[in-house]
């Protein structure tokens, strides 16, 4: 069973050094860059893992901006892997799945955590356009306080873990293969999502 431990400590130097990879992967460095790296990282500690990537992490990501390419990066998980999931929250979370252990750590983003953060800033004379000190401030930062971590319970189904495909079917309508369980049967017809809506709308 996976437990919280309050007492891990990052290294700033592989933060340092993640930063780089993620700022190579995404383009540029930016808040949500540094929350992603950070995030991971912390993730890692509580999982105790010894390196990124490892076959036993899934990720759920809850957001379609920079954090999930800071975390794409740092972790190795990837959408076409099947080991990073995408759901359309809106919020700068997401849940590190072990798949031994059957739980994650959800760790999300603190609602006052920026407005703290960029205080410490100004009270610094850093201009957060300085992506190399703004993103040591995040650091600095305690990941207790910047992050909510929850253990939550996850699961998931055959048809969604990575590995080679186990079952393909071909819709009636555009003749596309699907994969994955993904087809849906209608009066004993097979139908992708996209062509079944049309019939249906």
């Amino acid at each position: 069973m996976l437990t919280i431990r309050n007492d891990a400590v990052l290294s700033q130097d592989e933060y340092v050094a993640a930063l780089k990879i993620a700022e190579s992967f995404h383009g540029h460095l930016c808040p949500g860059m540094f929350n992603g790296v950070k995030m991971s990282l912390a993730a890692k500690k509580l999982l105790g893992y010894t390196a990124f990537p490892d076959k036993d992490l899934i990720v759920i990501a809850e957001i379609d901006r920079c954090l999930t390419d800071a975390i794409m990066a740092i972790t190795g998980c990837r959408l076409g892997r099947r080991s990073m999931k995408f759901r359309d929250y809106g919020k700068f979370a997401a849940t590190f799945c072990s798949l031994k252990h059957g739980q994650g750590f959800r760790l999300a983003q603190k609602a006052d955590a920026f407005t703290e953060i960029e205080k410490i800033m100004k009270e610094k004379g850093i201009n957060p356009e300085d992506r190399q000190k703004a993103g040591l401030v995040f650091f600095e930062y305690p990941w207790q306080k910047q992050f909510s971590v929850e253990v939550v319970d996850v699961t998931f189904a055959e048809k969604d873990l990575p590995g080679k495909f186990k079952v393909r079917e071909t819709c009636v309508v555009c003749r596309e293969p699907i994969m994955d369980e993904r087809h849906i049967v209608s009066n004993g017809q097979i139908y992708c999502k996209p062509c079944l809506e049309l019939q249906n709308p």
